[in-house]
């Protein structure tokens, strides 16, 4: 089984590679929606406050690789037979490092890079509960995931993509390195 990891900041594009790879019926896991069940079971609001000071107390509770480690346990849990499955949303250098550990050679993690001021028009117009109100939220995020220490998690990454132009160029190099990693 090989596991493609999506690292970047919210807005760079990840949600997009996730639904390219889905498109081209690759599995995909999103550490976001692991962090999200397990915040609605602990009876948290689903705003964006609320689930990222959770993530950030399980990570204090039991390591900063813990939803590295609950994403894990769901694809075993899932028992799928799966060739390849992509999970979008690695937040940090611990995770990059547990799912290292745990997939050796199977496991290949894609950066996705843009500006903050893209990313903020992004998330801005696709209006989740949990999207930043204005662009100070939005910086208060960008800081709290440059905390658990996602630059470091990109700078590692075995490819890395700049989504700053079209969308129809950003699907056709993604579809070209997704099917580089399948094909190989």
């Amino acid at each position: 089984m090989k596991v493609i990891g999506v690292v970047g900041m919210p807005g760079s594009g990840k949600t997009t590679i996730a639904n390219i790879a889905k498109n081209m019926g690759i599995r995909v896991v999103s550490m976001g929606d692991v962090v999200r069940e397990w915040a609605a079971h602990a009876g948290m609001a689903m705003d964006d406050k609320s689930v990222g000071g959770f993530a950030n107390d399980e990570r204090r509770k039991f390591g900063n690789d813990i939803w590295a480690k609950r994403t894990i346990e769901k694809l075993i849990d899932d028992k799928g037979s799966d060739n390849v499955i992509l999970i979008e949303g690695i937040r940090s250098i611990w995770e990059v490092n547990t799912f290292r550990k745990y997939l050796g050679n199977n496991f290949t993690l894609i950066a996705v890079i843009c500006p903050p001021r893209v990313r903020f028009e992004r998330i801005r117009r696709r209006k989740r509960d949990d999207s930043p109100r204005n662009y100070d939220e939005f910086l208060e995020r960008d800081r709290r995931e440059e905390g658990w220490g996602i630059l470091e998690a990109v700078k590692k990454a075995d490819i890395q993509i700049e989504n700053t132009g079209s969308l129809e160029d950003f699907i056709s190099s993604v579809e070209n390195i997704l099917k580089g990693i399948v094909s190989d």
